[in-house]
């Protein structure tokens, strides 16, 4: 038996130029899970209160850049690992604040890997066993600057097991 979503919809007509109707042919998906997709997006990004030159998700500005640019950026930096610790703290407070993630927990990182994963454009972060965290197709790719970021915002410190551009792996040490 299959069940009914409990989300009224409204049967609606829409009209697509040859363009619109090529994306949606291209990405695999229905029309309504395209539509769906798109705004879901729409209202997790806030884009209704993007204006020229602003945009938001949730209460934080953002802005987009290049991985390449920042990965240069990154190399430039005289201590990355430091930098990156600092960072680390503040995110900590931001997804306190604006996700209410408690990431220092093991609860918490799970969240936070789904947040990352599906708004930041990090890499796909996983935790496949307790005390190892996966990140597949980093976006940033020093190793130093990660390691100190996620050791910073989840109060953990990391070992690390394996760094390619194509992936990094950590290993959560024991607290003495």
């Amino acid at each position: 038996m299959k069940r009914r979503s409990s989300t009224r919809r409204t049967k609606s007509t829409l009209y697509l130029t040859t363009r619109e109707h090529r994306l949606v042919r291209n990405s695999g998906k229905t029309l309504q899970r395209f539509y769906d997709d798109l705004t879901d997006l729409y209202a997790l990004h806030d884009m209704g209160r993007w204006r020229n030159g602003h945009m938001f998700h949730r209460q934080t500005r953002i802005l987009f850049v290049r991985a390449d640019q920042l990965n240069r950026l990154i190399e430039q930096l005289p201590a990355p690992y430091s930098a990156s610790k600092e960072l680390g703290e503040q995110a900590t407070h931001m997804f306190k604040a604006i996700w209410n993630i408690e990431v220092k927990t093991e609860p918490g990182r799970k969240r936070f890997y789904r947040v990352m994963n599906r708004v930041a454009g990090w890499g796909v972060f996983t935790e496949p066993k307790p005390g190892r965290i996966v990140v597949e197709s980093p976006a940033i790719v020093s190793e130093p600057f990660m390691r100190g970021y996620l050791e910073s915002l989840l109060s953990v410190r990391l070992d690390t097991v394996e760094s390619t551009v194509d992936r990094m792996v950590f290993e959560i040490k024991p607290k003495p």
